[in-house]
């Protein structure tokens, strides 16, 4: 027997374990937020352990989202049984209530062999006091990307030395102290291939299977977005897998009889369209033998489509661009326009003219492409005269099948840079813009109105909404 150290509570303790280290990656379901596909974080993470630290360690991937009946009970009966040294939890949008109920049974089918929590995902990355002080203060909470944080502290274990503020990306409590260790983004040009043992099943049950080209996001400046990488002071927010490394995952794909992917990318472009233009050239060089059986979902920046700034030669290179990524199997890309109101537009920070977003819109039609175009008419500080030109906009366009959702309003995160927007125009205006606290499932707040007129439309569209999801 072997014994290794972990800190939990601000202890150093030790406890013995037979090697190899067990691994328990986890991804959470919420019925009230139901996914739509698998939860790609567990092939990534599992996939880095994996090639990193091979023979040392048993990794196992649950997938809450693939499991058929009993959740919760699946869950525990899975922790029981595998007895993981490491739990690693993805809290996904809509599942803190799970959590939170489910969490202290966790902690008692652990009691014979108590082990590690890792918590990850969107909702630990931005409320990390919420899970220590409410989960479980032993535990510690990874922040944005856990790829090298998740194999730093399974090093420490397999050494048994305690977690230190050496591995990036992490807060924990140590000593009764709140630790936050430093941020940083990882080099996807090491990355290694995700571990796609879940992929296969999921596709099968009609579930999206995610693959990235990219992570980041060129512009990172919308006032409505959480997910910046905002608070990095080195590292670079967008950056591109290597080519190698996507055809070996389509490949895979490809042998796990998955025929339709999305790309993760929040920008699948990117920001320089020349770059572009060689990176993916290679990628449908290299592809020429898979392309054909597989068919891609994209999400683009309508900007990195078509600028007004660019040249005829740029222009040109986009459009060849669309083309070429046809041929290569993309078959729908999701445009991120959200408005057509020049002041809409400004309050969102999307810096984009309603005319650029026409070229984008056209660009990617033109290339026999369909397009699902992101639009949000409402938001707390939207006037009669926005919600027309949105409308208006919608009816020339003639894009009112492409909308997801033509009724949406805007989702207000915790930590985003429109809710210190609304914050000023409270004080401003002496009224009340959102409704306190926000959801701790979703990290949002309930939005409010700033102008009477608006406020009875909107309540008169959330009345449809309703019977309409009813329906």
């Amino acid at each position: 027997m072997r014994r290794y150290f972990v800190v939990r509570g601000g202890q150093t303790l030790s406890r013995q374990f037979q090697p190899p280290v067990r691994i328990l990656l986890v991804a959470l379901y919420s019925e009230r937020h139901p996914a739509i596909g698998e939860s790609h974080a567990l092939a990534i993470l599992g996939g880095c352990l994996e090639t990193k630290l091979g023979s040392q360690i048993e990794v196992e991937l649950v997938d809450l989202y693939a499991v058929q009946g009993d959740r919760r009970k699946i869950l525990l009966d899975t922790i029981k049984e595998f007895q993981p040294h490491i739990l690693g939890i993805s809290t996904t949008y809509g599942s803190y209530e799970f959590l939170e109920d489910v969490y202290p049974d966790i902690q008692k089918v652990r009691v014979a062999n108590p082990s590690l929590t890792v918590f990850g995902g969107p909702l630990a990355t931005y409320v990390p006091r919420q899970f220590l002080e409410e989960i479980d203060p032993s535990a510690i909470v990874v922040i944005g990307e856990g790829d090298d944080a998740i194999v730093k502290i399974t090093q420490k274990v397999l050494e048994r030395s305690p977690v230190d503020t050496s591995i990036p990306n992490l807060i924990f409590f140590m000593d009764g102290q709140m630790l936050k260790t430093q941020r940083a983004c990882i080099n996807l040009h090491t990355l290694p291939m995700p571990k796609r043992k879940l992929s296969g099943e999921i596709f099968s049950m009609g579930g999206q299977v995610f693959l990235e080209s990219s992570r980041g996001c060129s512009w990172g400046r919308c006032t409505f977005c959480n997910r910046g990488l905002i608070d990095l002071d080195n590292g670079e927010p967008w950056r591109r897998c290597t080519v190698e490394r996507v055809v070996s995952d389509l490949k895979e794909l490809q042998g796990r009889g998955v025929t339709e992917a999305t790309f993760a990318d929040e920008d699948f472009i990117g920001g320089d369209i020349q770059s572009a233009w060689y990176w993916f050239s290679n990628l449908f060089q290299a592809c020429r033998d898979i392309k054909a059986n597989l068919h891609y979902y994209v999400s683009v920046r309508p900007k990195s489509i078509y600028s007004a700034k660019w040249s005829n030669n740029e222009l040109n290179i986009s459009n060849k661009l669309w083309n070429m990524l046809r041929q290569f199997g993309v078959r729908k890309a999701f445009l991120g326009i959200e408005s057509a109101s020049e002041s809409q537009l400004q309050r969102y920070g999307k810096s984009m003219e309603p005319e650029e977003a026409i070229g984008a819109i056209q660009m990617v039609r033109q290339s026999g492409m369909d397009n699902d175009i992101g639009f949000i008419i409402f938001d707390p500080l939207c006037t009669l005269n926005e919600i027309r030109e949105n409308i208006n906009f919608i009816k020339t366009q003639g894009i009112v099948g492409a909308i997801s959702a033509v009724d949406n309003e805007l989702r207000i995160h915790e930590g985003s840079r429109y809710l210190s927007l609304l914050r000023l125009e409270e004080n401003k205006r002496g009224i009340q813009l959102f409704e306190r606290p926000f959801c701790k499932s979703t990290l949002t707040y309930k939005p409010l109105c700033a102008y009477p007129t608006v406020r009875t439309l909107i309540e008169e569209v959330r009345v449809w909404r309703e019977g309409w999801h009813r329906m």
